[in-house]
Formats: C-alpha cells, structure tokens, sequence
C-alpha cells in the first residue's frame, strides 16, 4: 500500500494514456465506444449506470482525488448491473497499472519523460509524414504541423561542475527547479524529456526554423534565471546554459530521409546536439545556421595554421574560404582562412590573407562562410567547363552506374604565392591535355581548392599509372 501511494497520477496522464486505460477495460467491459470529461468539481463518486441511453459513467479516482470521468457507450445493461459494486475496486487497479507505466515513462528526479518516449514519438510522428495517404493528398489539405517537427536540447554546461564543487544534492536541487520552470513555459502539445543527466529535450509541431529559435531563446532565457544558493559558502550558483535545435524534415538529406524511422529519429536528436556543442553558452543555434553563425577559432597553431570548431558532420569542406571577426560587439575585420583538412568534429586551416599586421587572429574570433571554392565551376584554356565538386560526384554517379569498371584520379596541385589557382589549373589542364590526347568522356573536377579530380570510364588504375607519373613529373617542373 505504501508503494501504491508513492505511484503519482494526474489529469493529463490519463489524457496521454488514454489507448492504455481503454484496452485495460476492453479485457473486462464490454463496449464500442467512450468519452473523457474532466470535469470541474468532484460530483460523481460512484459509477453510474444510464440504461435508457446505454452508457456508463466511471469516476476515475486516484488518492482520494477525481482525475476524470469517463463514459462508455454501448454498454450492455443486464450484464452491467452486478458489476457495479465491483468496478471501483476493478477501476483502483487499472488506475494503479496506468501510473506504474507512468512511474516507468517519467524520470524519478525531475518528473519528465525519460528518452524512450521521445523517440517512440519521433518514430510515430516521423512515419506519418511519410505515409502514402498523407503525401498522396493535396497539401493544402493536410495540416501543416503534421508535416515538420522541432526538436531543442537544452544542455547544463557546468552541471558536472556544479556537482563536484557544491554537491550532488545541489546538483539536482537545480535540475529539479529547472524541470519545474521548464513545465511552466511549454504548451501542453510540447513533449518534455530528460534527455541526458544534464539535458532536456523538447518535441513539438513547428511551422518553421523561426518558431524552433524563438523557443529555444524563451527557455534559454527563463532557466538562466534560475539558480540556487551553495548552503556552505551562501553563494548563488548559475546555470551555464546552451540550446540547439533541428528541424524535421529539412536538416536531413533526401537518402537519409530513405532511411528507417529509428534512424531518422537518432540523427535529428544527434543533428540538435551537433548544434549544443558548437554554440556558445547563452546561444541557441539551429543545426542549419552552424556554419553561418557558429563557427570560431579554438586553437593557433604554428606556421600560419589554425584549428576551427566545425567539421565535416555540419557540412563544411575542404577549400572554403570563412573571413575573421573578433569576437565581441565591434566586428573587426582581421583577414581571411582557407580550409585544409576537414575531420569530423574540427577542421584545420591556413591563414590566407591578414588585414593589418598587428592584428592577429585570437581564440574565440567568429568566422563567416565568405566563399565556397568547391562549388564554384572554372573553364580551362578550352572554354569547357571544370566541374564543381558536387557536379562531378553527380555526373560520377550517374556514369559508373552502367560501367563494368572506372577509375578515379585526384591530383593534388601546389599554388604558389604569386600564382593564382585558375593558373595552376590551366597548367595542369594543358599538360594532361598533351597525354590524354586519346582519351574521351573523361570527366574533369575539383575537390576542395587545391585538388583536381579525373574520373576515366572503363580504364584500371594500372594502365593509367605510368601516364599519371608522367604528368606529376612534367608539373613538378614547371612548380606546380
């Protein structure tokens, strides 16, 4: 008994878990067809049974509170009548299952959901949208907020420090307080959930990228308000807060979009984390304005070399260009990198060009995407066109779907510092040109700034070798 009363249940549990309280008394009622009310004030404490009409009125009491009533129609009312003395004792159990499955969906600390239902509705959701009667229909006819999602995750920065200097009971003192802010500022169509130990997410129906940012920037807002006070040292301790957010389905790709619902679930949550862990705290950043607004220098490196925070998991690539910015409310200008080796969670990088020369780049200087030398198509000597590097994977693709065999050559170039790079490819243009002279439908690219790419249709790498070693050596002297 005491165990029992430990189970909480309110009003909007029941709402939630209607399906489960219905097929719990399907097993021992029978009837077609049922309403909740939530009615104001506690006036029926008995079921009431309405034989004219069919129906039956239950009272859905939990701890001495009325949660509910609900009517079911259709009943059958000679076999209805002896039951009436037992079904509140029949209804006490049912009610007692339906908060064990709450005790098993809701986090025990801060009382959200924990991370299962937040994928169990991501998946349901995410099918509906990809459900042929729904994409067969006039848009114009379908909603709007069932065709996109918002997903935010809002992270406690220095909650493990919080823990470790003022301790654990400190710690989810905050959290606690944070769950309960949090409660209070969504609507009751927004899905809650305790993500990870210092984490929450948010799931709700958005129309757009606009209300995702708008209420991250909310939340941020409210629960950096919240704080609490270490009993020891009576100082007030506050929350280092960060929020990110993604969009469904636009911050996925057209085949991830392909993929299965599990996993379109787990890249938008892992897309909104991707966003936390590249914005800075106080920020809200969606996962598509990374590289518009995210990006800064973590680490100097020597000879001219720098290591940014965005790599190729946020869609940056070899060769694009991003202009400096010191941080801060005055923008000052400082020069311009170049990106060298992207990985996935970082990229390195080279100083290009140096506004003034005392003015250095610093850790934690803003970058901003100034050009993208990758997707911008050149003309060789000819007049015929270099392929960006995506046109040339899309070209690629298209070719070596119906060929036996390919190969694919990337040939990295060397730009020296009074050459520009268009003539250091018509360099290398005019060379191949001279031992490829035979060769035709041989698709010519970039990949990044400085590598070009040749895919050759039906040749093996052995046989193109020996003309490739050629051509290195005759660059090789001309410095390229």
């Amino acid at each position: 008994m005491q165990e029992k009363q430990k189970l909480q249940l309110v009003s909007g549990d029941i709402l939630d878990m209607q399906a489960d309280l219905i097929n719990d008394l399907a097993q021992i009622l029978s009837f077609s067809g049922h309403t909740l009310y939530f009615p104001m004030e506690q006036s029926l404490q008995t079921p009431q049974l309405l034989p004219r009409e069919n129906k039956l009125l239950i009272p859905l009491i939990w701890a001495g509170r009325q949660l509910g009533v609900l009517m079911l129609r259709n009943v059958e009312v000679k076999k209805m009548r002896p039951l009436l003395g037992v079904l509140p004792g029949l209804m006490s159990i049912v009610l007692e299952n339906l908060a064990r499955i709450r005790a098993q969906r809701t986090d025990r600390l801060t009382n959200l959901l924990v991370k299962d239902c937040l994928y169990a509705r991501l998946d349901a959701e995410s099918a509906l949208v990809r459900t042929p009667d729904i994409l067969k229909k006039e848009l114009a006819a379908v909603p709007a907020y069932r065709l996109c999602m918002g997903l935010i995750r809002v992270r406690l920065c220095n909650g493990e420090e919080i823990c470790l200097q003022c301790g654990y009971g400190i710690g989810d003192n905050l959290l606690v307080r944070m769950a309960e802010k949090l409660k209070g500022l969504i609507n009751s169509d927004v899905l809650a959930v305790r993500l990870e130990q210092y984490e929450f997410a948010l799931l709700f129906h958005a129309p757009g990228r606009e209300a995702c940012r708008t209420l991250a920037d909310t939340v941020l807002q409210e629960l950096q308000e919240v704080t609490v006070v270490n009993p020891l040292t009576q100082k007030t301790v506050y929350p280092l807060l960060v929020a990110g957010y993604a969009f469904y389905p636009y911050d996925l790709t057209s085949n991830e979009i392909q993929l299965e619902m599990q996993e379109q679930s787990r890249i938008l949550v892992q897309r909104a984390g991707i966003a936390c862990d590249v914005a800075q705290y106080g920020q809200s950043l969606g996962f598509a304005h990374i590289i518009a607004q995210g990006g800064r220098i973590v680490e100097i490196l020597p000879m001219g070399r720098l290591r940014i925070n965005l790599g190729w998991q946020v869609g940056v690539r070899q060769g694009q260009h991003f202009a400096i910015y010191a941080e801060g409310e005055n923008r000052i200008y400082k020069g311009e990198l170049t990106l060298l080796q992207v990985k996935k969670k970082y990229a390195l990088a080279e100083l290009k060009h140096q506004e003034m020369p005392g003015l250095l780049p610093e850790i934690g200087d803003t970058l901003e995407l100034v050009r993208d030398v990758a997707a911008e198509p050149l003309s060789n000597q000819n007049g015929e066109p270099i392929l960006s590097q995506k046109d040339f994977y899309v070209r690629m693709q298209e070719k070596s779907s119906t060929l036996p065999s390919f190969s694919l050559v990337m040939v990295q170039i060397s730009v020296g510092p009074s050459e520009s790079i268009e003539a250091c490819i018509g360099k290398v243009w005019a060379v191949w040109q001279e031992i490829f002279s035979a060769q035709k439908q041989v698709l010519f690219g970039r990949h990044g700034e400085s590598i070009l790419l040749f895919f050759h249709p039906n040749e093996s790498a052995q046989t193109l070798l020996p003309h490739y070693t050629t051509l290195c050596s005759r660059l090789q002297q001309q410095t390229v």
